[in-house]
């Protein structure tokens, strides 16, 4: 019960924050990009 919740407040609030033509795809496609941009900047972050 408690994932079904979960899964449909996270659908909710995708929906809202994307349009409709937007599917899970991109959040995946966005998640993406970010862990590859943030494990190639970690090698940096001893410079700073």
């Amino acid at each position: 019960m408690e994932e079904m919740s979960f899964k449909e407040k996270a659908g909710l609030s995708a929906d809202t924050m994307l349009p409709p033509m937007a599917g899970g795809r991109v959040l995946w496609y966005i998640a993406a990009v970010t862990a590859v941009l943030l494990l190639s900047a970690l090698p940096l972050l001893p410079v700073f």
